[in-house]
């Protein structure tokens, strides 16, 4: 069965939520804090890691030539990266980004995993059932088996009793200022609310198909080539290329300024940048920067274009001198 993005998302959660909810999650993922996450990505590789999730976990940590330095990487790695993994887990943002997504599948060992545009799996009953049209992407579980919540479904059917109102039979018509509204007022009041219903009808129409011209124009996969996105198919064979899902719109205008001369004035809060081993990488669009994707370059500032300009300027002179 072929298996779409949205979908993937969904099995994703709902392997996270049932894990969770049958004791079978890592502990260190059950009350989840960037640190923990940390030790359940060490403790996940020291278990033995596969080839499919050698990619994921190098456009995560970084490039590694084999399973010790990425261990290296990974017991190296800032903890504050992690925090928007555990900020969804705990169900504070409503998205997640796709490298975190990916993280997340391989700490639970999801068996789908790593997700590849039009890709093919063979699904259960129980899965099929959980991605039919019209559910939803279920939130993460934020509680910890057999904890009493106000909230728990004894609770709210406790709450609910008592509440219905009582059937009241032959009940006459609505009134109006103490009189009974005729049919005609009725029709009238109908009447005023079909060209609402119209509207949002034709509202989400034109929504869907916009979201449909979305997914369908951002098929694919691309990489960094060092100066620009490149698009590819997402089952072309890497070569030691990291693939990210295609964002037509990062590929069309992001790109790396590899002549810092162009840069004038007015390129300051039009352009952006990025400081990288104490040199200053420029960009023409905002977007996470593509050696390390948990960073996003940033506007830029006159600040950061003087003292480059200067930099520059004596690193040139410096080169004259030694030519002298």
């Amino acid at each position: 069965m072929r298996l779409d993005h949205p979908s993937y998302i969904t099995l994703v959660i709902a392997a996270y939520n049932k894990k969770r909810v049958s004791n079978e999650l890592s502990p260190l993922l059950v009350r989840s804090t960037p640190l923990n996450i940390k030790k359940a990505c060490v403790r996940m590789l020291q278990e033995g890691g596969q080839k499919k999730d050698e990619q994921m976990l190098k456009a995560y940590f970084g490039p590694a030539e084999n399973q010790k330095q990425l261990l290296q990487l990974i017991q190296d790695f800032e903890i504050d990266k992690f925090r928007p993994l555990d900020k969804f887990l705990k169900g504070e943002p409503k998205k997640l980004n796709d490298i975190d997504l990916e993280l997340l599948a391989w700490l639970i060992d999801f068996k789908h995993r790593p997700y590849s545009f039009g890709m093919e799996v063979i699904m259960e009953e129980e899965e099929k059932d959980i991605i039919k049209p019209g559910k939803s992407i279920p939130p993460p579980i934020n509680k910890i088996p057999g904890e009493e919540t106000k909230d728990d479904a004894t609770g709210i059917i406790e709450e609910l009793q008592g509440t219905e109102e009582p059937v009241v039979i032959n009940q006459p018509p609505p009134t109006v200022y103490g009189g009974t509204a005729p049919i005609d007022t009725v029709m009238k009041k109908n009447k005023r609310e079909q060209p609402i219903v119209f509207l949002l009808i034709l509202v989400t129409f034109i929504a869907g198909v916009y979201i449909w011209q979305q997914i369908r124009e951002n098929a694919g996969c691309m990489y960094w080539t060092g100066d620009h996105y490149e698009p590819v198919a997402c089952d072309e064979d890497p070569k030691g290329r990291i693939f990210l899902p295609l964002d037509k719109k990062m590929q069309r205008n992001f790109e790396r300024i590899t002549r810092k001369d162009t840069l004038t004035t007015w390129s300051i809060n039009r352009m952006y940048y990025v400081s990288d081993k104490n040199k200053i990488e420029y960009f023409t669009a905002p977007g996470p920067y593509p050696k390390d994707l948990k960073r996003n370059v940033r506007k830029l500032t006159q600040l950061i274009f003087d003292n480059d300009s200067i930099n520059r300027r004596l690193s040139a002179n410096d080169s004259l001198v030694a030519k002298k």
